[in-house]
């Protein structure tokens, strides 16, 4: 049975932690802290879609995407204002669900002590969801687990079966989605 959908944004050719690795890092691995970071210099390469990601983890939504959700009433979401660039935003998403990493056999490798992260986390997709046996209709989530490595963690965004339907009737650029299955 479909519960939701795991939606993945397209690559916007553009990094949001600036080279000088003047962002949050642990002082041990030196991977990011998955505190909020907004690089005020940050330039967006490919401005055509209306979600997409940085190549660290970092998801960029457009005006029309932000006025969408807003117009849903999906509570529980953050925008981001990114000082140099008018019009894009910095979308994440605060409701959490807890992601089943047994059930999908997840890797988890080279855990550090000092921030009490692993550097590594893979096997996201197709996603599992613990404690979900009913679909969502609306609403935006994130994943509790953070998949990737290093500087290039993030979690899952995960959505409602008519949020997802709604964004799609309305020719969001940029996304695509694999459905999430009890």
């Amino acid at each position: 049975m479909l519960i939701a959908y795991s939606v993945n944004a397209y690559f916007n050719d553009s990094f949001m932690l600036p080279d000088n690795n003047d962002y949050p890092r642990c002082i041990v691995c030196g991977c990011k802290l998955h505190e909020p970071f907004v690089n005020k210099d940050f330039k967006l390469k490919k401005k055509a879609f209306d979600i997409s990601s940085t190549y660290d983890g970092f998801k960029i939504v457009s005006e029309k995407f932000k006025t969408i959700i807003l117009e849903l009433g999906i509570a529980e979401v953050r925008f981001e204002i990114l000082p140099q660039l008018e019009g894009f935003y910095i979308f994440s998403a605060n409701h959490i669900l807890e992601f089943d990493s047994a059930r999908r056999h997840t890797k988890f490798e080279d855990y550090c002590e000092t921030c009490m992260r692993y550097k590594s986390i893979a096997g996201a997709t197709p996603a599992f969801l613990k404690d979900i046996k009913e679909p969502i209709d609306y609403g935006i989530f994130r994943t509790d687990i953070l998949f990737g490595g290093c500087n290039e963690k993030h979690p899952l965004l995960i959505f409602g079966i008519n949020t997802y339907k709604h964004l799609k009737k309305q020719k969001i650029k940029g996304m695509d989605a694999k459905e999430v299955l009890v």
